[in-house]
């Protein structure tokens, strides 16, 4: 009566392996996964996100390779403080000689520390750490500003930090400063007509590692982010 049921699916003669579940009504159907006598012991293990960066609240799909298919995986979502927040058990499904990880059931917490986080992928002796950023704008009167990403550009033969601002209006000015308050650079660059800015900022030559924070400022409002650079 409350539309809720359950059914016990005996085991007994099922292989190890993957399967799934399928639910159908007329023409509503779902499914889910699930496993049956995996063992852990994957060999090399690698994992990455799809993102480099991400903000508070934001999902995560998590993908791997494993040296062997059809093994468990264990991953764990770690804090900047080296606090597990979430641990989920997944698996390789087997994929020709190797195993492949595709798991998308994490998210970011709302209050989620800005800082470097981990994804920890094991499986008995095997383990793999991926690092990535949570680092969320600051956003005040309707202007935010963000870091997307540091890469390295060959052209110029230094690193990049691409600054992204939304909803600016007018002549945006930004500064760059150290976490000692020491302005490194000032760059002053008009908006779109869609008040965006995307521009890249060549990290100067002798810069030290550190957290660095951008202010944008335009006639109206002020924002800031911060980066870190190692």
């Amino acid at each position: 009566p409350d539309g809720k049921g359950s059914y016990d699916l005996e085991l007994t003669g099922y292989g190890s392996g993957v399967y799934t579940a399928v639910v159908q009504r007329a023409n509503s159907v779902t499914e889910r996964q699930f496993s049956v006598g995996l063992q852990t012991g994957s060999g090399d293990i690698k994992i990455s996100t799809t993102k480099q960066e991400y903000q508070p609240g934001d999902s995560l799909l998590v993908l791997g390779e494993t040296a062997k298919g059809n093994v468990l995986v264990t991953l764990e979502l770690i804090n900047p403080e080296g606090k597990v927040v979430k641990t989920k058990e997944t698996w390789a499904t087997k994929n020709e000689d190797k195993g492949r990880i595709s798991e998308d059931g994490f998210r970011i917490p709302t209050d989620a520390l800005p800082g470097t986080w981990e994804i920890k992928a094991s499986s008995g002796p095997n383990f793999w750490v991926f690092e990535f950023e949570v680092q969320p704008d600051v956003e005040v009167e309707g202007m935010t500003v963000s870091v997307e990403n540091i890469e390295y550009i060959p052209t110029i033969g230094k690193d990049v930090v691409n600054i992204k601002v939304i909803g600016a209006q007018q002549t945006v000015e930004l500064v760059i400063k150290s976490s000692e308050g020491d302005v490194i650079d000032q760059l002053q660059i008009p908006a779109s007509g869609q008040g965006e800015i995307k521009t890249p900022w060549p990290i100067p030559t002798g810069t030290p590692p550190g957290t660095y924070t951008v202010t944008a400022t335009d006639a109206f409002n002020t924002a800031s982010t911060t980066f870190d650079l190692s």
